[in-house]
Parts: structure tokens; C-alpha cells; sequence
């Protein structure tokens, strides 16, 4: 989780740690299609170098290093790395950095990007571009990118098992939102609205080819899950880039 403002990333780590661990939304409809993505077609990413970009308190970094990655995990957030040193450092390499800046990481040396729901916190396309522009920096040849969002044009006015976005009448790109996140101490975020079609001219310019654009729903076949508006409604998109 990256953001541009940390005092307010300050006040919410230790709920934001407990968050997740049974966010059925952010897991079966999101990380687990960030990871198919991220492993295609071969399977498994087992001894592959992977980034996370905006890593919060490290979930996602143990989920890959459990799935045999090695893992960068960075962050502008020193509250939430310290909290994921705190769960785990086994083998993952945690930094703090600036916002868009990873001059200790060598260019053309990463095989795998993931950005989780840290673009969507941005208010300006310059910001994006420049971190994406540095991701692609230090992707190897034909190195892959995949990033997840909260799909607002699919979740507005939707409510999800894991989250609440707040109910909008109208979006337009760069619009301040907020999104209830649920759960024994439920936090609200801050986020902004841009599409999806603003994604991709950004990994364009980026230097990232679009290889896959994904809007994943909950199957009505599976009834494991107390879904609410996930078997009609998409609340994340996928975006899978490629270098070169």
C-alpha cells in the first residue's frame, strides 16, 4: 500500500495489519488472479525475482514467498514495513523509499511486478507515469507487471463481502472516493477514480505493452462464499503489462 500522505498510513497500520487475513473479496477475486497472471503460462514462479511494489504490511510478499519467489518488498510507509518485519523476514528483502524511486535496484534485473492497489491512491498522472516509468526500468526483457485496482466502474454503488465503496452518482478521473474496508475494525480509505482506459495509456507511455486487461466476477457456482455483489458486478481490475 503506498500513499502520499503517511501520516494518515501512520494512523491506520497496526488495523491495517489485521486487515485482510479473511478478505475474501481482496483474495479470490484479486490476489489470486494477480498470482495466475503473474505465473502464466509456465505455472509457478519458484526461484523468480519479484517486486512488490507498495507491499503495506507484507501480505502479499509472504504469499509469493510461500509460492518459492524471491521477494522485494517496498514501501514509502515506514510504519507499515516495520509492522511486516515484525510478522516476517524470512527471506524478504523490505525497503523504505520515495515515492517512485528504487535507484538501489539495478535496471533490467526483475522479472515480476505486482502493484496492489497503489496507483488508485495517486491524484496526478505524472505521479503514476513516474512509477511506472521506474518499474519498467528495472524489469528485465520481456519482465511482466501486473497491478490491481478497485474497479470503480463496476464497484460504484456495489457492496462486496470485503469492502463498501462509498456510494457515488457520477465519476470522473481523479476523483477524490473513499472505501470502507471491513472487518473487526473497519477503516476507510482514500482513493481516486481513474479508468481503466487512463491505466493503460499510462503503461503505454510507460514503455509496457498491454498484454491482458482482466474484470474478474464471482462464479454463482460457488457457494463457499456468502457473495454480495461480486457474482454481477467486477470490484477489481487487472492489468497484466509487459516490457518490451
Amino acid at each position: 500500500m503506498m500513499s502520499a500522505g503517511n501520516d494518515f498510513y501512520h494512523a491506520i497500520a497496526k488495523d491495517y495489519a489485521t486487515y485482510g487475513d479473511d478478505a475474501v473479496t481482496d483474495w479470490f477475486l484479486g490476489f489470486f488472479n494477480v498470482y495466475k497472471y503473474l505465473s502464466s503460462p509456465s505455472g509457478d514462479i519458484k526461484g523468480k525475482t519479484v517486486l512488490d511494489y507498495g507491499c503495506g504490511t507484507g501480505k502479499f510478499c509472504r504469499f509469493l514467498k510461500d509460492k518459492g519467489a524471491r521477494v522485494i518488498g517496498v514501501d514509502v510507509s515506514s510504519d507499515m514495513l516495520q509492522i511486516a518485519k515484525t510478522i516476517s523476514t524470512d527471506d524478504i528483502a523490505y525497503h523504505h523509499i520515495q515515492s517512485g524511486c528504487l535507484d538501489f535496484i539495478p535496471s533490467n534485473s526483475i522479472e515480476y511486478v505486482t502493484v496492489n492497489f497503489v496507483l488508485c491512491i495517486l491524484n496526478l498522472e505524472s505521479e503514476m507515469l513516474k512509477i511506472l516509468k521506474e518499474l519498467q526500468r528495472v524489469l528485465k526483457a520481456d519482465g511482466k507487471l501486473v497491478m490491481l485496482n478497485v474497479n470503480w466502474e463496476q464497484a460504484q454503488n456495489r457492496e462486496f463481502i470485503s469492502f463498501k465503496p462509498e456510494p457515488v452518482k457520477e465519476l470522473s478521473p481523479g476523483q477524490h472516493l473513499h472505501i470502507t474496508l471491513k472487518g473487526k475494525n473497519p477503516i476507510q480509505v482514500e482513493e481516486h477514480f481513474w479508468p481503466i482506459t487512463s491505466y493503460c495509456c499510462l503503461f503505454k507511455q510507460a514503455g509496457l505493452s498491454i498484454e491482458m486487461v482482466d474484470q474478474p466476477k464471482a462464479s454463482e457456482d460457488d457457494k463457499g462464499h456468502p457473495w454480495l455483489d461480486e457474482c454481477n458486478y467486477a470490484p477489481f481490475s487487472i492489468i497484466v503489462g509487459k516490457k518490451g
